[in-house]
């Protein structure tokens, strides 16, 4: 049995989106359980891997950081 791996995944495009989708791929294949939450839609090539997705709604602020700069 291996780890339970909840993986929180902006999107699957771009750098950052292919570090989530190579480190997702291989937490499956190391034989961990793998849970993704990602507010963009799941890769074709991961759906048949056995994870459980969980879709996530979009940030509503352009910028995410704005809700923390304001309470300064």
């Amino acid at each position: 049995m291996g780890l339970r791996i909840l993986h929180i995944a902006p999107f699957f495009h771009g750098g950052v989106g292919m570090v989530a989708y190579n480190l997702t791929k291989e937490f499956i294949n190391l034989g961990n359980e793998v849970i993704l939450a990602s507010p963009a839609k799941l890769p074709e090539e991961l759906v048949d891997l056995g994870l459980t997705y969980y879709s996530l709604r979009g940030p509503s602020l352009k910028d995410p950081l704005y809700s923390i700069l304001c309470f300064e």
